[in-house]
């Protein structure tokens, strides 16, 4: 029919059983953190770190909406940590962390399947990073990496930002520009 719009989970190439998030981002920029703040639970669910990476590998969380009084009801929802990107380990270290990333959308049974795309892709920046834009920035750096992944949705985006560590920044006064 003209003038309506199809958006299905056939037409966005999504995933029809169930929602996903992909975490992306630099080593240390809280990826891992996020996802135990949105589980919002008092277990610590992915593994973080304070001095050295804490996710070496692409792990997968599944977790069950069961809230009946909602449309929500009996929601899948999948959270996909990745290790870092510009890892302080090197360069060789960002060539493996990139590869687990590919290889379990590769091997997953149902992304493999379906060749669909995560709803949503989270690409988490600290606020701390001073070097956020230009060439070779940590930013760049990732979002080469993430368009190497062949995980965005050109024709329906799926990439947004998730600003970390904002409390942590010191106040500037931006009417004078002094610090």
């Amino acid at each position: 029919m003209h003038g309506e719009i199809n958006l299905t989970g056939d037409s966005l190439k999504r995933w029809p059983e169930h929602a996903s998030i992909l975490f992306i981002g630099s080593t240390g920029d809280g990826k891992s953190a996020t996802i135990n703040h949105l589980l919002n639970t008092n277990t610590v669910v992915a593994k973080t770190s304070s001095f050295e990476p804490g996710t070496t590998a692409t792990v997968e969380y599944l977790v069950d909406v069961n809230n009946h009084d909602s449309e929500a009801s009996n929601l899948k929802l999948s959270l996909i940590d990745t290790p870092g990107l510009n890892d302080p380990y090197g360069i060789e270290q960002d060539a493996c962390n990139l590869h687990s990333v590919k290889q379990f959308f590769e091997t997953h049974p149902q992304y493999s399947k379906y060749k669909c795309y995560p709803n949503l892709i989270f690409l988490v920046i600290s606020a701390n990073e001073h070097r956020i834009d230009g060439s070779n920035s940590k930013l760049e750096n990732t979002l080469q990496a993430l368009n190497k992944l062949d995980v965005i949705d050109q024709h329906h985006p799926n990439v947004l930002a998730v600003l970390t560590f904002c409390c942590s920044v010191s106040h500037r006064n931006v009417s004078n520009g002094k610090n």
